[in-house]
């Protein structure tokens, strides 16, 4: 099957969409601008399941829906927060209506810890952030998306402050708000990566130390973990998108 390159959309030309068949989005920060490249546009093709490096949606895609006819429009930007517009932070609220020029059928969302582990004032609270959260998938899900939501995980500190410790909570408080959220809405999904990637054993609020690259963003066993928990729930909620070979 062969792809053709999206332009560039904005508010002005929003009637004007192009539909592709199982197009997913992919919407947040610098996790997710991590997933094949700022931008990327493609398809996946059979070697998907060797793209482990690329992230959790390579691997979900290509190792349990053996690759197939999909379209990935990469909307994940570093640095992105969810409502902060300080500085050049590219915040969700701005741009999450340009995911929906793109028709997807999916899209996928993770974001909030930006806001928590860099600011500190009423904006950012978990609370906060999440009432953005929400306005922005529900979003999603009026215009006939339906919605992967991961939960916000805590980043992991070999002996942790007490200010470290403090914005692992906010993390927390606000996977918790995630989680909640999630099953309260029929038209999303939800992984659990608060849970995945967490430390147990940890009374430091901490995550695993071994799957992350720098701590926060997941190296090649820590998108593993959240592939091998995605793709098994993208087969049992979309099986169309398993294509045999």
């Amino acid at each position: 099957m062969k792809y053709r390159a999206l332009p560039v959309y904005n508010n002005d030309n929003v009637e004007h969409r192009i539909d592709f068949n199982d197009t997913i989005v992919l919407f947040g920060d610098s996790q997710t601008d991590n997933q094949g490249g700022a931008g990327y546009t493609g398809g996946i093709g059979t070697n998907a399941d060797a793209k482990l490096d690329k992230g959790w949606i390579w691997y979900a895609i290509g190792q349990h829906l053996k690759g197939g006819p999909r379209v990935l429009r990469n909307m994940g930007i570093g640095g992105s927060t969810v409502l902060r517009h300080d500085s050049s932070q590219n915040p969700m609220i701005d741009r999450y209506k340009n995911a929906i020029l793109y028709n997807p059928s999916i899209i996928t969302f993770l974001g909030g810890v930006n806001d928590i582990q860099n600011f500190s004032d009423e904006e950012s609270t978990p609370h906060k952030v999440m009432e953005g959260i929400i306005t922005i998938c529900d979003y999603f899900l009026k215009f006939g998306a339906e919605v992967i939501m991961q939960t916000s995980w805590p980043k992991y500190f070999s002996s942790p402050t007490a200010s470290q410790r403090a914005v692992n909570a906010k993390i927390n408080t606000l996977a918790m708000y995630q989680r909640e959220y999630a099953l309260s809405r029929p038209g999303i999904l939800l992984i659990d990566s608060n849970k995945i990637l967490s430390n147990p054993a940890s009374t430091e609020l901490n995550a695993l130390s071994t799957v992350f690259n720098d701590g926060l963003h997941q190296g090649n066993l820590g998108a593993r973990m959240i592939a091998d928990v995605m793709g098994p729930k993208m087969l049992a909620r979309w099986p169309h998108l398993k294509v045999d070979r």
